[in-house]
Order: structure tokens, then C-alpha cells, then sequence
């Protein structure tokens, strides 16, 4: 199975599905023994929903290309998909959305650049959806962070301003500076962080042109 055709079978009763719960399955169980991850992050790998396999690697399927990108760069998705690789069991994890199929990559996730967040974003993250006013707060446990922000250019949100966030925090780490420099433009920006630029209307960050500089 080519993953780009994903879009065009049907998930839910393909051949190799068996194949990949089998295996995810066995990987759960290994994970599961291992002390040192959270039991919460087990109960959530429980609940997600491998449909099949391809190139070794076992397909979960998003509803939506965020949710993708959010949980397959998540710990918990992390660590079970290097738990079937280590056993021999798949090559790894590939979370993918139906509606915008991603090319399988060319090696696991965790032998690519080591990536930083400031632990307090971990915990309380930045909002998933566009705010309606201009000030945001949310706390978890003992945690609590307070975003407030000019109507223009606004509070950030998405995926795409947690990946900033990343690439930020993760060139202050190799560089161990507090200053960098801000790129002169949205293209530079997806340049440095390797994404891709795509427009038309279905663009997912076509609201960083005019917005993205404000938040330096």
C-alpha cells in the first residue's frame, strides 16, 4: 500500500488492519511493562486507532491533518513507536489524516534534531482554536500561564504557532542565547523550520503573512 493513496481506501476494512492492531497491540503490552512511562499515557495510546500498515510502519489515523501533526510529535506517541522498533515489531509510528496524507518518513522521528518547549507551554499549551477576545488563560495543576495581545496581529494559536514556539526555544537551547534573530519574512521563517510553503486558500498558515511578526 502507497500512503498517498490513503485517501481513496477504505480504512476501515483494509488488509493489513489486523496486522497493525496485532502489533500495536504487542507494542502497548511491552510499553505498558516499562516503569517509566505515565500510566495516563498509556490509558491515551488505548484509545487511538491504528486502520494498517505500510512499509513496516503501522498507520494511526487523525481525524484532521492538526490533530496529525499535534499527537505524532507527542511523548507517548513517541515512545511506542520507538518501543516496535527497538522489539522489532514495525518501523514505527506514522500518524497520518485521510484528507491530507503525508509521505511516510524516511526514518523515526527520534533519531531527528532533538526539539525543546519551555516545560510551562507543555503543561498548559497554547490555545487550539482562534480566541475570541484578545486575553487566554489556562492552568493545570500548579501551572497556570496568561497570554493577553493586541486585537493586531492577535493571541497565537494552532499547531503552527506551537511549532514556532518549538523552533524558537529549540535555537535559543543550540545557541544558548536569549537573543536570535527574527527572519525578515513568513517565507524565511518556514524556511528555517523546514516546512513547506503551499498557498492558495487551503493554506494553513496563509494567517502568518500579515500576523506572525507581531509575536517577536
Amino acid at each position: 500500500m502507497q500512503l498517498q493513496d490513503a485517501p481513496n481506501l477504505d480504512l476501515d476494512d483494509h488488509p493489513t488492519r489486523a496486522e497493525a492492531q496485532i502489533a500495536y497491540q504487542k507494542g502497548l503490552e511491552l510499553l505498558s511493562k516499562q516503569p517509566e512511562c505515565p500510566r495516563v499515557q498509556i490509558a491515551w495510546l488505548r484509545g487511538l486507532e491504528p486502520v494498517a500498515v505500510a512499509k513496516s510502519w503501522i498507520l494511526v489515523r487523525f481525524p484532521n491533518q492538526e490533530e496529525a501533526v499535534q499527537n505524532g510529535a507527542s511523548e507517548p506517541f513517541l515512545r511506542l513507536g520507538r518501543c516496535l522498533h527497538d522489539n522489532a515489531i514495525a518501523a514505527g509510528l506514522h500518524a497520518f489524516s485521510p484528507k491530507a496524507a503525508p509521505p511516510l518518513p524516511s526514518r523515526p522521528a527520534w533519531n531527528r534534531r532533538i526539539a525543546f518547549m519551555p516545560a510551562f507551554l507543555v503543561s498548559t499549551t497554547l490555545p487550539h482554536r482562534k480566541p475570541a477576545g484578545t486575553e487566554f488563560e489556562r492552568a493545570n495543576g500548579h501551572t497556570r500561564t496568561t497570554l493577553v495581545a493586541p486585537r493586531r496581529p492577535g493571541l497565537p494559536f494552532g499547531v503552527y504557532a506551537r511549532l514556532i514556539l518549538i523552533h524558537l526555544a529549540t535555537e535559543a537551547q543550540h545557541t544558548q542565547s536569549r537573543r536570535l534573530p527574527a527572519p525578515r519574512t513568513i517565507n524565511e521563517l518556514l524556511s528555517q523550520m523546514r516546512i513547506p510553503r503551499s498557498g492558495g486558500e487551503e493554506c494553513p498558515y496563509k494567517d502568518f503573512d500579515t500576523g506572525w511578526l507581531g509575536w517577536f
